[in-house]
C-alpha cells in the first residue's frame, strides 16, 4: 500500500513538472540572429542571400500583420506559430529608423512554435536609440528550415503509465 501511494505521488509530481507554466516563452529564450543583410525588395537577391547562408528556399506562411505579437518584456516580443521552424527570416521596413539592415535570419532556439525576438538586435552596427522607437514594421516572416519534433511530456507520461500498468498486471497474474 505504501509503495502504491509513493508511486502515485511520484507520478503526480512528474505530471505537474511536465505541465507548461506559462503561455509564452520566458525571457532568455530569445532566438539567435545568424545573418543579416540590406536587400530592399524580395526576389532574386533575397534567394541568393538565403542560398549563401545554406538555405535552398523559403516558405512564406506569415505576413507580419497576420501574427499576433505579444510583448514579453521591454524590447522582447513573441509570436506563436502553427508549426516549428528550426530557422526563419524576418523582413522588416526600416524607413524612419536608424536600422541598417532589413533581412534577418534567426535560429529558433528553445520554443520552436514561437518566434522570440529582441528588437534591439536589429540595430547591428549602430546605436540603439533612447527612447526606443515604436515605428518598426515586420513585413514578412518566412521559414527557411524546419525543426525536429519533440515528443510532448504528456505523451511520454502516458507511455510510462501504460508500461507500469503492464508490469503491474503481469506481476498480479504471477501471484
Amino acid at each position: 500500500m505504501k509503495k502504491m501511494i509513493f508511486l502515485s505521488l511520484l507520478l503526480l509530481g512528474i505530471l505537474v513538472a511536465a505541465t507548461p507554466a506559462m503561455a509564452y516563452p520566458v525571457v532568455g529564450d530569445v532566438d539567435t540572429i545568424t545573418a543579416w543583410a540590406l536587400l530592399g525588395n524580395s526576389g532574386t537577391e533575397e534567394d541568393n542571400w538565403l542560398a549563401s547562408n545554406g538555405f535552398v528556399e523559403a516558405d512564406e506562411p506569415y505576413l507580419g500583420s497576420s501574427l499576433t505579437w505579444n510583448n514579453i518584456e521591454g524590447t522582447i516580443w513573441a509570436a506563436q506559430l502553427n508549426d516549428s521552424p528550426g530557422f526563419y527570416f524576418i523582413k522588416i521596413g526600416i524607413g524612419g529608423t536608424s536600422i541598417l539592415f532589413d533581412h534577418f535570419i534567426y535560429q529558433n532556439n528553445v520554443s520552436l512554435n514561437y518566434l522570440v525576438i529582441d528588437l534591439k538586435d536589429w540595430y547591428v552596427g549602430t546605436n540603439v536609440p533612447v527612447p526606443f522607437p515604436n515605428n518598426i514594421n515586420v513585413e514578412r516572416v518566412s521559414h527557411v528550415g524546419e525543426g525536429t519534433s519533440v515528443p510532448e511530456p504528456a505523451t511520454i507520461l502516458l507511455l510510462g503509465l501504460g508500461l507500469m500498468g503492464l508490469a503491474g498486471a503481469k506481476r498480479k497474474s504471477k501471484k
